[in-house]
């Protein structure tokens, strides 16, 4: 068998991997697995006219209502990562998965 050949000898595909042994290194990766989806959805959506809503509201309101912003954090990163958990079951994006649960 050559090198470059990525079958075993029973024609299934070749794994490779890293085994992580340490509980504290499997729960961080595991942590980083499942948050991804969300926080690349989350940072991708901070376009120019979101960046500039942000900088007059920083200036209009200062940091009052800065405990807003710790409540929909969390909210805001959960919607999203079940959108892009659902976009990856489906093969669809939030909208045009959503008209096929629709019973009207």
């Amino acid at each position: 068998m050559q090198h470059s050949d990525c079958r075993l000898a029973d024609d299934r595909p070749r794994v490779r991997g890293v085994v992580v042994r340490t509980p504290w290194r499997r729960s961080l990766l595991t942590f980083l697995l499942v948050a991804g989806p969300g926080l690349i959805v989350m940072e991708a959506d901070n376009d120019a006219g979101a960046v500039s809503t942000y900088v007059q509201a920083g200036a209009q309101y200062g940091t009052h209502l800065l405990w807003v912003l710790l409540l929909l954090l969390p909210i805001t990163y959960f919607i999203q990562e079940m959108v892009v958990r659902l976009g990856i079951a489906t093969g669809q994006g939030h909208a045009a998965a959503w008209p096929a649960t629709d019973d009207r």
